[in-house]
């Protein structure tokens, strides 16, 4: 917490209660816009990345013999396996599946992202489709472009926390330049505590020096960190 003089003369509080209850009667309902919800250019570029691989695959819909078919199709076009994480909302090209935990070997290791593959390897990508539902995804959809594209807006879900950071941001950052400038602030962002240890001098406790910040407001005498 910042010193209660910083806040005493920009905002004429007398003690951290008056703070708090200033602060939360100030609170916008929601920092959400129109930008918040989806980022498409993502989502496209996602679908981009493995629209080859996905091209191949689709060849596999609509399929009543999905498990043969795919055995040839990976003999023929490996490269195909790289959007095969992608049908399960996975970026991962590489990971573990856990088999059977008693027994002496628990896992099974998978790698979408080979030139080539041996029988073995085939057999085993086939019976991961098989088990993670992929043979029945592919024989209730009609086009497998457009259902990987709203898996990544599934997935793009997860970024709207960062999202919400950055969009309150963008929306207070205007205030606090003019607040600078009124009252000769100097006013840092995106830095670690560190920064401000070593070029302003300011205490900073070891378990913050590696940790940023987005905002600080440094004065003369006083600092404020958002």
């Amino acid at each position: 917490m910042a010193k209660i003089e910083a806040y005493s003369a920009i905002m004429n509080v007398k003690d951290v209660k008056s703070i708090v209850d200033l602060f939360m009667n100030t609170l916008v309902e929601t920092n959400r816009t129109y930008e918040f919800f989806v980022d498409w250019e993502k989502v496209r570029r996602k679908v981009e990345e493995i629209k080859v691989e996905i091209g191949i695959l689709s060849s596999l819909i609509g399929s009543k013999k999905p498990a043969s078919e795919l055995r040839t199709l990976l003999k023929r076009y490996p490269e195909a396996t790289k959007a095969i994480p992608r049908l399960i909302a996975q970026h991962e090209k590489k990971f573990k599946i856990l088999e059977d935990i008693e027994a002496d070997e628990k896992y099974s290791e998978f790698d979408f992202d080979k030139a080539s593959y041996s029988d073995t390897e085939i057999e085993a990508i086939i019976r991961f489709c098989e088990r993670t539902g992929i043979n029945n995804l592919l024989d209730s959809i009609t086009t497998l472009r457009d259902y990987v594209s709203g898996v990544e807006v599934g997935m793009d879900t997860n970024a709207r926390k960062n999202r919400s950071g950055t969009a309150m941001e963008v929306l207070i950052t205007p205030l606090l330049k003019s607040l600078a400038k009124e009252y000769n602030f100097n006013m840092v962002s995106q830095k670690q505590f560190s920064y401000l240890q070593n070029q302003y001098h300011i205490e900073i406790s070891p378990g913050l020096k590696n940790r940023q910040f987005d905002i600080a407001l440094l004065g003369e005498h006083v600092n404020i960190n958002v």
